[in-house]
């Protein structure tokens, strides 16, 4: 189960480069339901993907079932090429929260409908825990239940 919440930052931390960070290239093979390929890049200079995953999601928009497959290169590549919209790049950055959680920022950086656009989404361990999450003043505006922000829409 993945429960989230997903925001329109206002402003970006300091120091942005010195949380972990990784390019994430992905597409959609279906929105109904939504099937998703995704590259992983770890940015070391070497340009090579460290992972490569096929990510099946349920209905929903806060909370949903995922489930997810680790590919080989070569099935990333023959699956990227039935894509729906465009592939979509970004850059995640990781950036610890005081409560012990943990904000992905997104750096969208070509293949996104919005040009520009930054988004943070936090994952949380429980509905409850959702639900009682204030976020910090950077967070901006709350997009979680507005289809779109997700990138399965993004990438149209």
């Amino acid at each position: 189960m993945e429960i989230e919440r997903k925001y329109l930052p206002l402003d970006l931390p300091r120091d942005l480069e010195s949380y972990p960070h990784k390019r994430l290239t992905q597409g959609y093979i279906s929105r109904d339901p939504v099937i998703r390929v995704r590259s992983i890049e770890t940015l070391d200079g070497s340009g090579q993907a460290d992972r490569y995953v096929l990510t099946v999601k349920s209905s929903g928009l806060a909370v949903h079932q995922e489930y997810e497959l680790d590919l080989t290169r070569s099935q990333f590549d023959s699956l990227s090429e039935k894509v729906e919209g465009h592939l979509i790049s970004k850059v995640r950055y990781v950036i610890p929260l005081d409560n012990g959680l943990k904000a992905e920022l997104d750096l969208f950086e070509s293949g996104c409908r919005i040009p520009g656009l930054r988004m943070v989404e936090v994952e949380f361990p429980s509905v409850e825990a959702m639900n009682a999450f204030r976020p910090p003043a950077w967070f901006g505006k709350d997009v979680t239940e507005d289809y779109h922000y997700h990138n399965s829409n993004l990438s149209l």
